[in-house]
């Protein structure tokens, strides 16, 4: 792969130039429309799906507290992967895993019904690393009404504290002729969990884990729980 360059949307270019020296990538102020990294100043679903698309090979928000990309961009970018990189309140509401999906789908010949099990199965690990990874809300212990809304009453609250919202969840995707990799990292405290059969007793994980293993030819916990990796045949 090229030496990437970088682009922003809605970023200034002193902030660009600290993104630059931050990851190690050359930068001049002059707008780059090929460019394959993007620092995205501004996240909706919609901003969102036209950020991933060619050649940009790793997208990371821009605002939302202390800007930050985790341990998996320069390999992903390296490996002319996809790389996305929001803050958790971004993340709650862009749709990321119909973004991540549409992108992949624009580089790779997926068989529709693999498609719909990757953007499911994303769709899963990401509840978990936003609600429960990032914003640190515990899934009710029973599945009451009560109980149910004052899960989802923590959850708002949590995502108007900068705290909360501001961490980061990270998406990165690798592949090659026969396999695609999917991995997604939160910077929540982590939780004990294994991939098997009673992983429905982790409250954090429960159903949610249990059908990921489902949809995926391999799933891979690490990093205290902190990061899931999960693998496709293609």
């Amino acid at each position: 792969m090229s030496v990437p360059a970088l682009r922003g949307d809605r970023v200034s270019s002193p902030r660009l130039a600290q993104f630059a020296q931050a990851w190690g990538i050359p930068f001049d102020s002059a707008e780059h429309p090929d460019a394959s990294v993007l620092a995205l100043g501004e996240v909706d679903s919609e901003r969102l799906a036209l950020a991933l698309a060619p050649p940009v090979v790793a997208c990371v928000e821009a605002g939302g507290g202390t800007d930050w990309a985790g341990p998996s961009f320069a390999p992903t970018v390296e490996q002319a992967g996809l790389y996305l990189c929001l803050t958790a309140g971004s993340a709650h509401g862009a749709e990321p895993a119909l973004a991540v999906c549409t992108a992949l789908a624009a580089r790779l010949d997926l068989d529709e019904a693999v498609r719909q099990s990757i953007e499911l199965a994303l769709h899963e690990a990401l509840a978990n690393a936003i609600i429960h990874g990032s914003l640190g809300v515990a899934a009710p212990p029973e599945a009451t009404v009560d109980q149910f809304m004052a899960f989802i009453d923590e959850v708002e609250r949590r995502l108007a504290e900068p705290e909360y919202a501001g961490r980061r969840v990270e998406i990165f995707a690798t592949w090659d002729d026969a396999i695609l990799r999917i991995g997604v990292r939160d910077q929540g405290e982590g939780y004990r969990a294994q991939c098997n059969e009673n992983a429905s007793a982790d409250r954090k994980s429960g159903r949610g884990l249990l059908l990921i293993q489902e949809l995926a030819t391999a799933v891979q916990i690490g990093e205290g729980g902190r990061r899931l990796t999960m693998e496709f045949r293609r």
